[in-house]
């Protein structure tokens, strides 16, 4: 019985810190609500990269607030009809097909309404058709970049409030 008392209040004191720490962080919310604000935030990120590769601006831009913050170095979009507009755009200009692999996504939460996260993608560019002859594959990726990402609840559910994309290796065309 002594043992189970000690493994109990170790448990009980492991409970408390973990509560504590998470009110310290402004974190008032329970763990199964915090995995499943993580988990929405991770199928936005995911979510985006296959509506840029699959060529769907109208489902890329749906991904964020209506105000919401697409950013590459000095080239800023704001809003979602302009995010639509500026995806039409590049889909009508690129002359490749793109893939992007998306991997170390962290989430952090900081509350029931806002989260945070930072993922790494691996892009890769090839020429030609996907599938085609005359396809031309580079053997490497084209660009490795940061995607910085500020994510809101909203009545739709979660949306990208805004997305900062630092290249951190980029390739020749």
């Amino acid at each position: 019985m002594k043992g189970f008392t000690y493994y109990l209040a170790t448990a009980m004191l492991l409970v408390s810190v973990s509560t504590v720490g998470a009110a310290e962080h402004g974190k008032n919310i329970s763990e199964l609500e915090q995995l499943v604000i993580e988990r929405d935030c991770e199928a936005l990120a995911i979510a985006y990269t296959h509506g840029v590769d699959l060529e769907h601006p109208e489902k890329v831009a749906q991904l964020f607030t209506n105000d919401g913050l697409w950013q590459i170095g000095n080239q800023k979009v704001q809003g979602r009809d302009a995010i639509h507009t500026f995806f039409i755009s590049q889909q009508a200009q690129k002359d490749f097909v793109s893939r992007h692999v998306l991997s170390n996504h962290k989430v952090t939460v900081n509350n029931s309404s806002s989260a945070s996260g930072i993922s790494y993608v691996t892009l890769y560019h090839f020429k030609g058709e996907l599938g085609s002859e005359t396809m031309i594959d580079t053997g490497h990726p084209y660009a490795v970049v940061v995607y910085q990402d500020e994510y809101v609840a909203t009545k739709q559910g979660w949306k990208i409030k805004s997305r900062n994309i630092l290249p951190s290796f980029v390739g020749k065309k």
